[in-house]
């Protein structure tokens, strides 16, 4: 597939996103999160070694983006093989519900499930790019504040690598939108919850 091509499928992803979330919603919620964090660090001893957790951070971008590289890659090769791949596998499925005594399940239906299927599944990898593109901290500076710098850590090594933070990420992000006080009101829960930590 051509990269060109891939990439108008990217913007296109990314405006969408920003029509869903105001353009402004997604980073917000982690920069509202980051500003608890550091806020309840301050005066905290730190022992840590600025410019490794720096590098750390680097890394870990990075490495995010060298993984959504290879999704991209893989994406564009499955997009080519979908027609061949969709009938393949809608015919051994029918062969299957046969043997199992379900042939009266029709072929057209069985292909329309894979293609939705195929299609959710293109359009997800998609977005969650597009999501980790913009929520991963892209660099790190040994001069920036110590707290800092492990939130930065923190949120591009384990919270970016975990699917479940980022669907929970999109829904409080949505919530930032629509239903304000909420999410303020559940802001104000983390920042006690972390104080007590």
């Amino acid at each position: 597939m051509d990269k060109e091509i891939f990439r108008s499928n990217l913007d296109k992803a990314d405006q969408t996103l920003s029509e869903i979330f105001d353009g402004h919603h997604l980073v917000g919620f982690r920069d509202d999160l980051e500003e608890i964090w550091v806020n309840n660090r301050e005066g905290d001893p730190f022992n840590g070694d600025s410019k490794q957790i720096a590098a750390d951070v680097n890394r870990a971008a990075k490495m995010l983006r060298e993984d959504l590289l290879t999704i991209e890659n893989g994406i564009s090769k499955f997009q080519l093989l979908d027609g061949i791949t969709g009938g393949i596998t809608a015919v051994i499925i029918y062969k299957i519900f046969s043997w199992a005594g379900l042939g009266w399940i029709p072929s057209l239906l069985i292909s329309a499930t894979i293609f939705v299927i195929i299609t959710l599944l293109n359009h997800g990898i998609l977005y969650t790019k597009v999501v980790i593109d913009r929520l991963c901290y892209l660099d790190a500076s040994q001069r920036e504040q110590d707290s800092l710098l492990i939130w930065k850590r923190v949120w591009n090594m384990k919270v970016l690598r975990s699917n479940t933070s980022i669907a929970g990420i999109l829904v409080v992000a949505l919530c930032r939108r629509v239903w304000r006080t909420g999410y303020e009101y559940g802001l104000e829960v983390v920042d006690t919850y972390d104080k007590n930590q």
